[in-house]
């Protein structure tokens, strides 16, 4: 009996040691993957060469792994799927292929982090060889802004201007850093969210900008930050310098409730329903519309959750593909404008609506054509939205009163005949779509409030091209958040999903 019981005991003893070396083991799995590609450029050789060991030590202390490199040929779609975030120490733009150009920009475009670090903010054409393609999409990534020559290396002050975020909370109000202060060719502000400045009486600008941020995010993009300070050696060993980068690591790791995540969270799926369809949206981010998008999107949230369908959100065009659109019974356009797209995309999106693979319902901004950025109309879809392009808009918005024409149509059952939608921009047309078009419902000009001389006369405002396959419905508003509030939009938004996507 003794020897049983100390069998029993050695044992017991036995599993729990494994069992608390494998707690331990499993506590200490990296949680994360960090792929740190950075510049071969050998003028940065200094700073380089002291952050391998720092941004390793900052993974070992704060459990994540770090892969590091000076290969950019590591920057490919292959390699990119094992890791969580991608820091661009110092890796000029232009310095990477258009094949390596286009991983990174799918890798940031599927909501994986990524950091980039002083030099990788250097923009703009100066650089490039004469026909050289330019990478316009990491400029817009940038805030649309250029890079210009910057002062020499001196100590500057770094004010901390969003003091909630996850990345600037563990930072004092201020600091100081020995640096090469970037500069650009206007402030990136109303293209991004600014979490820093530079602090331009601290030193000798070489061209003040006035207001000069230097670190931000895009709000185009989940987990995107630039970080422009970083240039000398000096930085890793700065403890601000060390808490920023380890901060902007671990917000670029952090999880992301998208919309479909989201719904699913709301919608609770208690007994894992099937949902009734799917909705792809396209959304606009950033800039004018954010508040707009913001806003639809989270009313996106509840309406989906009500009527037990799903919808996925994706923020630029390059990522539509026919693949892609197969898995969705419809589009919804939130304000995205209709160029930039890329040819893949836009043979896509056409066979999908001539094709009536799908419906579509589209907003504002998706009738902003004409030649916009350096990038041609798109014609075809000029056609589809009856043969126009964008002439002017009331720069004030204005409160105005909406008439239906067919109130027999399904996307204005339960809408009155007349109704007031509260300030939004009107868009005018260089000539009336009506002869194209089925219309839904018109503005009445003469009730804008403030009052506007910006007129069309006869003035289309919600309309379907019954000449495609698709279901389809194009809305003139969508300017401001306020239309949430508008028990009548809201009626016709939801109206119009349903019936673009057949039920």
């Amino acid at each position: 009996m003794k020897h049983n019981l100390i069998a029993v005991f050695k044992f017991l003893m036995l599993q729990a040691l494994l069992l608390a070396f494998s707690t331990r083991s499993e506590a200490q799995n990296p949680s994360f993957k960090v792929l740190v590609v950075a510049s071969a450029d050998p003028d940065h050789d200094p700073m380089i060469n002291k952050s391998k060991s720092f941004l390793e030590k900052i993974a070992l202390e704060n459990n994540f792994e770090v892969d590091f490199t000076r290969d950019a040929t590591l920057i490919n779609e292959e390699n990119l799927s094992k890791y969580k975030v991608l820091v661009q120490l110092h890796l000029a733009p232009f310095d990477m292929t258009q094949k390596e150009q286009q991983a990174m920009q799918h890798f940031i475009s599927r909501g994986r982090g990524w950091i980039g670090v002083h030099a990788a903010g250097l923009t703009g054409k100066q650089f490039l060889a004469p026909e050289t393609p330019y990478w316009t999409w990491f400029e817009k990534l940038m805030g649309d802004v250029i890079y210009i020559p910057h002062p020499s290396k001196q100590t500057g002050r770094i004010v901390v201007e969003d003091k909630m975020h996850p990345v600037m909370k563990n930072l004092p109000p201020t600091f100081n850093l020995y640096d090469e202060w970037y500069e650009f060719d206007r402030s990136p502000r109303p293209n991004v969210h600014v979490l820093a400045t530079a602090d331009e009486t601290s030193y000798t600008p070489l061209k003040p900008m006035g207001d000069h941020p230097m670190i931000w995010t895009n709000p185009s993009y989940d987990r995107a930050i630039y970080i422009g300070i970083g240039h000398d050696s000096t930085a890793c060993a700065d403890p601000n310098f060390t808490i920023l980068m380890r901060d902007a690591i671990l917000w670029a790791a952090s999880p992301v409730i998208n919309v479909e995540k989201k719904t699913s969270l709301i919608n609770g799926n208690p007994n894992g329903s099937v949902p009734e369809f799917k909705a792809l949206v396209l959304a606009e981010r950033g800039g004018q519309h954010e508040d707009f998008v913001v806003a639809a999107l989270e009313w996106l949230y509840g309406f989906a959750s009500e009527k037990n369908f799903e919808i996925t959100v994706i923020n630029h065009a390059s990522e539509i593909d026919e693949d892609l659109l197969s898995k969705y019974q419809e589009i919804i356009q939130l304000n995205y404008a209709p160029y930039a797209w890329g040819e893949k995309a836009m043979s896509a999106f056409r066979k999908y609506i001539e094709e009536g693979k799908g419906g579509w319902v589209g907003f504002h901004h998706a009738t902003l054509l004409g030649e916009f950025d350096n990038y041609p109309m798109w014609n075809w879809f000029s056609d589809f939205m009856g043969g126009i392009r964008f002439k002017n808009y009331i720069a004030a918005t204005a409160s105005a009163c909406v008439n239906i024409e067919d109130k027999n149509h399904p996307v204005m059952r339960g809408v009155p005949s007349s109704f007031t939608i509260p300030g939004d921009e009107w868009y005018t047309f260089d000539k009336n779509p009506r002869l194209y078009v089925h219309v839904l419902a018109t503005v009445d000009e003469s009730s804008y409030k403030p009052a506007s001389d910006i007129k069309m006369g006869d003035h289309p405002v919600i309309w379907i091209n019954d000449k495609m396959k698709a279901r389809n419905v194009y809305f003139l508003m969508g300017h401001s958040p306020v239309l949430l509030n508008s028990a009548e939009f809201k009626t016709m938004f939801g109206n119009a999903i349903i019936w673009t996507a057949g039920k």
